[in-house]
């Protein structure tokens, strides 16, 4: 972060409210994998990067280059993989 967007009115607000949504993230994902199969938690934590670009395309309508995709991609084949039985 620059010296002048340390002093942008509102932005410690925007980085605490960024910081609790993912506090509560991870405490709701933490109290869910109790319950969730153990061959599946894996594959739900890979899939944050593809999930957060999709609904960042959806949501947003961010743009983004074909090799951010393609390592979503290769992200989801992994995850997928990992769920297979050995």
């Amino acid at each position: 972060i620059t010296a002048a967007e340390r002093n942008t009115p509102g932005l410690h607000r925007k980085f605490f409210i960024m910081g609790v949504l993912d506090c509560f993230g991870t405490f709701l994902a933490a109290i869910g994998n109790v319950y969730t199969p153990g061959q599946y938690q894996p594959l739900l934590n890979q899939t944050l990067i593809p999930l957060t670009l999709l609904f960042s395309f959806l949501g947003l309508g961010t743009r983004f280059r074909r090799l951010e995709v393609t390592g979503a991609l290769l992200i989801m084949l992994g995850a997928c993989c990992s769920v297979l039985p050995a």
